[in-house]
C-alpha cells in the first residue's frame, strides 16, 4: 500500500458515521449493596434519541460475576442505575431518531475480576 492510498483509506474511515455521542453525559453510581458484595458487572444500554434530544426506548441489560448467581435484585439495581443515568443524557437534534448503545463497567478494588462475569452483554 502506498503512502497516498493509506491516506485515502484513513480519510474514508474518518468519514464513516459514528454512533450518536451525548452532549451531556453522566455516569451511573455503583449501588452500595452491589459494591459491598464485591461484585463486578457490565451493563449494556441500547436506546434511541427522541424528539427532544433525550433517550427513549431504553433497554438495559446487565450481567454480574458468578458469585451473585441467583441474586436478581443485584442485576435489577444495576439496570435501574444504568437507565437513570442515560435518561439524563442529552443529544444534539441532528441525532434525533438515531440508535445508540453504551457499556458501563462496575468493579471495586479487591472484588471480583471482570473475567468472572458470565454472559457479559458487552
Amino acid at each position: 500500500m502506498t503512502f497516498l492510498s493509506l491516506i485515502a483509506a484513513l480519510a474514508l474511515q474518518s468519514n464513516a458515521q459514528l454512533p450518536a455521542q451525548p452532549e451531556y453525559r453522566i455516569e451511573p453510581q455503583f449501588p452500595p449493596r452491589v459494591a459491598e458484595a464485591g461484585l463486578a458487572a457490565r451493563c449494556r444500554v441500547d436506546a434511541r434519541v427522541g424528539e427532544q434530544g433525550l433517550l427513549v426506548d431504553i433497554v438495559p441489560q446487565c450481567a454480574t460475576s458468578r458469585r451473585s448467581r441467583g441474586r436478581t435484585d443485584y442485576v435489577g439495581m444495576l439496570e435501574r442505575v444504568s437507565q437513570r443515568a442515560v435518561e439524563r443524557w442529552t443529544f444534539n437534534e441532528r441525532h434525533i431518531g438515531e440508535e445508540t448503545s453504551t457499556c458501563f463497567t462496575f468493579q471495586v478494588m479487591g472484588g471480583d475480576p471482570l473475567s468472572a462475569i458470565e454472559d457479559a452483554p458487552c
